[in-house]
């Protein structure tokens, strides 16, 4: 029978496929196939048109050779624009299966479940400290005509079979050649080797299901784990198809490790069904349902063999689907295009869909260079202390007329000195605040602030605190300023780092393109002094400022060498005013016993009480506050507050009888409370949760980690009197201010005098794991899946001998040296450059690195004389370098004097790069 006529407008269903054989198995669905319409120009898409049931179909295929969620993004925007009208879309093809509950020749839909909408994107988010992931962003949920599809077919299927086979019958019919292909077979066994069981690689094999070679040896992939080993496999009662529904994991890496595909499993839920590549590029911006057919499982044994089969299920399932779909549904629904175009109008002059995929194809690659410049992201930073403020307080810094001046005139800066604890970083992110609404419409408007911390002065360099500047003003410009792309072109190649004299050069090209900039500076006064670190900074800021129409705004203690630098700038400084301290306490009456409440006099005795003796410090507002939250009497309460401590003096004595509330507690909440307040205090940098989990699960000694050990991060802040925090944002916990940090410093030896060596011991404990005894990590992938497994890693490699200095000898840190494995594993931990990734970066360390070359590099001289006889004292790296040339190279005189009086080492040793250790 003829096909009647059609236009473009005819077409409302777009089903776009990964694969041409996922392509194959869409077209011989078909119920009809129509003849072919013109493309718009600069269209490359290929079009494939025919009908299910009453639903006209646009069937496409990304071109060969491009996979990922790019590409599937673009090649749906070109089909809407030559197809206007429609109205939804269907991603049919395969994906590798997650155990247990799915197997090979599923197929899984996936449908909104928790708070996904049927896909997530699992590598879009943030690298935290140690490790940790945060995914970020959030995907479109499919449309509603075919999510009430779903559901009736569900419900059909619980009453009778699936017409899948039936329609695999029709095709072999239709389509003889397809069938040995196409349909399941004999040949296809399925078989899942355990996660721990890798594939034997005695015979090449594929690897990703939509990776681009699609010719490979037939043979040679039915059977591409012949030389496995048979007894690895997990035994499983034998069963027939199903349909599952759930979550599919998308991203733009293949997955082939087992343990990856666990770990995502468990962050994700039990509901993850499937992996795949594309999903997520379609439903940023397409309506769209996913289907899947399950071809492997995700590990090292992926092949190819199940790939027809498993396309042409996940195929039939959307023919039966759309036989659920009422046109009258799909009418109903607006136009794919119309949504683009709705969203297009919300961005800045994107007018056209091929627009659109060429500035995010930007975008990706200028995000790219904006964190090879520098991974720190301070709006996690900004979320956690606004989420902080209490509605309507620091509004007398905003109405004042010293902010009002600096605010409206250029080149001005505005210094706000205050006590320690008066509250001026809740006041900074108030500012941020402030200047990026005021000013949000106004592109030529730019603003970028910094938070300095006393935890990161390591890491807070002139050079860092520059380029983070620089890669916030660059990010907020249409594109990419060409002197940034200069920067990075002149040295990803060649791994180097650009200076200081580079990255003021670009900051100031930067801020030329900008009418105005507002740079924010809080806590100066944390900022390292060593090195002249602040000074150059400050110099570096104030010279821009002479060359660019910027306005400064600074927050610092009352230092003087500080307040020199400002002595002509606009000032006001920082004090807790008394309406902000009342609207805090007003504000948490809540958290104090329920009698509080009922006795409005109790409450204003609290108010005035605390008020009164807090002089400007809102900090001690909050700890007098949180002293009260255990009375369980009103006398209690009114006689806590006539002794709240005043004065100089008044915060050793809030934390000193902060401590006295931990030491009543059960014994072991107190124990864990002084652990984490130990952990928190001498630790060398800011701990993730998850790192700090981890090290408090830790059992000194025991060979692996008891995942049963790890305690809730609720539970162990609830029982540390009010003294610990958690930044939600950052997922960092900390000490609630930096005068709790002195606090503990100086009193240290009283609260956990053996702190230092109970996190030696710790660390060395993490490292010496027997998973880790497979040593160096030949791939980034396979490192970053270890940093991920086990969060506390990174830290414990990079750190664990700063603390060993605290200390005398430590077995456990000679126990460690002496387990080459997990030393070489840890030395990988430990050079990798910390946030810097490029191709193959976990592999740019050096291998055989040894018990010796480890103490050597930290400067353990104490722990050398205790191993030196159990080493080749001239022992050399894969860089050639020895434990002298480590040791000299990092300044550790006494180690080097060491070693030459053994008179086993040669001093003159070049290294592969022609350096000697002295």
């Amino acid at each position: 029978m003829a096909s009647q006529s059609r236009t473009h407008n005819d077409y409302t269903v777009g089903w776009v496929c990964a694969l041409p054989k996922e392509q194959t198995a869409a077209i011989a669905m078909l119920n009809e196939k129509h003849p072919k319409l013109p493309k718009p120009p600069n269209d490359d898409n290929t079009y494939i048109l025919g009908s299910i049931s009453d639903h006209n179909i646009v069937i496409t295929c990304l071109p060969a050779g491009k996979i990922g969620l790019v590409s599937a993004a673009t090649v749906a925007t070109h089909m809407t624009h030559a197809f206007p009208s429609i109205k939804f879309g269907l991603m049919v093809g395969i994906g590798g299966g997650i155990p247990p509950q799915v197997r090979l020749g599923d197929v899984v839909v996936g449908i909104p479940t928790g708070q996904y909408p049927g896909v997530v994107q699992w590598d879009l988010g943030k690298e935290e400290k140690g490790g940790e992931f945060t995914r970020t962003g959030s995907l479109n949920n499919p449309p509603r005509a075919l999510l009430g599809a779903v559901s009736e077919l569900r419900a059909e299927h619980d009453l009778q079979d699936s017409k899948i086979p039936s329609y695999l019958n029709s095709m072999a019919l239709q389509y003889p050649k397809s069938a040995s292909k196409y349909l399941r077979s004999e040949k296809l066994q399925d078989v899942l080797f355990k996660a721990t069981y890798d594939h034997n690689e005695a015979t090449p094999h594929s690897t990703d299901a939509h990776a681009p070679d699609e010719e490979d040896e037939e043979e040679e992939e039915e059977d591409s784990c012949r030389y496995c080993d048979k007894t690895q496999t997990t035994r499983r009662k034998p069963r027939d198809m199903r349909i599952h529904y759930g979550l599919i994991a998308s991203g733009n890496k293949v997955i082939k490790n087992a343990a990856f595909r666990n770990n995502l499993r468990r962050d994700l839920g039990k509901d993850v069904l499937c992996i795949e590549m594309e999903a997520a590029g379609l439903m940023e911006n397409f309506p769209c349902l996913v289907l899947r057919g399950i071809c492997d499982y995700a590990d090292s044994h992926k092949n190819k063999a199940w790939q027809e089969h498993a396309a042409a299920i996940a195929a039939a399932y959307a023919k039966e689907l759309l036989e659920y779909v009422q046109p009258s549904d799909v009418s109903n629904e607006k136009t794919v295009k119309d949504i683009l175009n709705s969203i297009s109008s919300t961005m800045s002059n994107i007018k056209k869909d091929t627009t659109y995929t060429r500035r995010y194809l930007n975008k990706k690659e200028d995000i790219e260079i904006l964190d090879w410049l520098i991974p720190t992201d301070y709006g996690s930073q900004q979320t956690d202390y606004l989420k902080r403020r209490q509605p309507g307080t620091g509004q007398w810094l905003l109405d004042s007329k010293e902010y009002q001046s600096w605010i409206k005139e250029p080149n001005r800066t505005l210094f706000c000195p205050g006590i320690p604890g008066a509250g001026k970083t809740i006041l900074t992110s108030i500012v941020v605040e402030n200047l990026e609404n005021k000013f949000c419409n106004e592109d030529t408007t730019t603003v970028a602030y910094i938070y300095c911390n006393y935890k990161r002065q390591d890491e807070q360099t002139p050079e860092s605190l520059l380029s983070s500047l620089l890669k916030q003003l660059a990010h907020s410009q249409p594109s990419l300023p060409h002197h940034l792309k200069d920067l990075y072109d002149r040295h990803q190649a060649r791994r180097t780092r650009p200076n200081l004299d580079e990255v003021f050069k670009a900051l100031e090209s930067v801020l030329l393109l900008s009418s105005r900039v507002f740079i924010i500076i809080d806590a100066l006064d944390e900022c390292q002094a060593l090195d002249g670190c602040s000074t150059k900074f400050l110099s570096a800021i104030f010279d821009l400022q002479t060359k660019t129409r910027l306005n400064i705004f600074a927050t610092s203690r009352n230092v003087p060498g500080i307040n020199k630098r400002f002595e002509k700038a606009l000032s006001i400084e920082v004090r807790a005013f008394e309406e902000d301290i009342r609207r805090y306490l007003l504000g948490n009456l809540a958290e104090l016993p329920a009698f509080v409440a009922t006795q409005q006099d109790l409450q204003n005795e609290i108010i005035l009480g605390i008020t009164k003796t807090v002089d400007g410090m809102f900090l001690l507002a909050q700890l007098h506050f949180a002293s009260l939250k255990g009375k369980d009497t009103p006398k209690a309460i009114r006689t806590a507050v006539q002794k709240l401590a005043t004065g100089s003096n008044a915060y050793d004595t809030a934390y000193a009888a902060a401590m006295e509330r931990i030491q009543g507690q059960l014994q072991e909440q107190a124990e864990r409370a002084k652990q984490v307040l130990s952990w928190i205090t001498c630790a060398k940098r800011p701990l993730t949760k998850r790192e700090l989990q981890h090290a408090l699960a830790v059992e000194v000694n025991k060979p692996q980690l008891d995942e049963d050990n790890l305690p809730q991060i609720q539970d162990v802040v609830s029982v540390c009197a009010g003294l610990v925090t958690v930044d939600e944002e950052s997922s960092i916990v900390r000490l609630v201010h930096y005068t709790t940090q002195d606090f503990f410093l100086r009193t240290q030896s009283r609260w956990f005098p053996v702190a230092q060596l109970s996190i030696t011991e710790i660390c060395t404990t993490y490292l010496s794991y027997e998973d880790f005894a497979s040593g160096y990590s030949e791939t980034d992938d396979n490192f970053e899946t270890r940093l991920r497994l086990y969060p506390f890693y990174d830290y414990a490699a990079r750190y664990w001998a700063h603390h060993n200095r605290h200390v005398s000898a430590c077995q456990n840190v000679v126990s460690f040296l002496q387990m080459p494995d997990q030393v070489e594993a840890s030395s990988q931990a430990l050079m990798v450059r910390d946030g810097f990734k490029y191709k193959s970066y976990s592999q740019g360390t050096p291998k055989h690195i040894t018990g010796l070359h480890l103490a050597a590099y930290f400067g353990l001289n104490d722990i050398i004389t205790a191993i030196l006889t159990s080493y080749e004292a001239d022992a050399r790296d894969s860089d050639g370098r020895t434990p002298l040339s480590w040791a000299a190279g990092n300044g550790h005189e006494a180690v080097v004097e060491r070693l030459l009086a053994t008179e086993r080492v040669e001093p003159d040793a070049k290294d592969r790069y022609g350096w000697t250790p002295l």
